[in-house]
């Protein structure tokens, strides 16, 4: 059975709530991945998505990981 609220029920809670889990917990639904349509601001939110708060990472080719630099070689 879906979960009914009112625009202005899920604006306060957003308003209320520090991450989206929390918001669904404060409308009564169950935590998990859904639509985000009405641009509610959630700025104030203190977690962002995991795969956004992971800097990409620079593979490790052999040459760094020897610790050799081509600007290390004479040439």
């Amino acid at each position: 059975m879906a979960v009914v609220y009112t625009e202005e029920r899920l604006a306060d809670a957003v308003a209320e709530s520090t991450t989206l889990r929390e918001v669904a917990v404060r409308l009564g639904a169950r935590p998990a991945p859904g639509t985000h349509q009405l641009g509610l601001d959630t700025g104030h939110f203190t977690r962002r998505p995991a795969k956004a708060a992971r800097p990409a990472v620079a593979r490790r080719t052999p040459r760094r990981l020897s610790g050799s630099s081509r600007s290390e070689q004479p040439g």
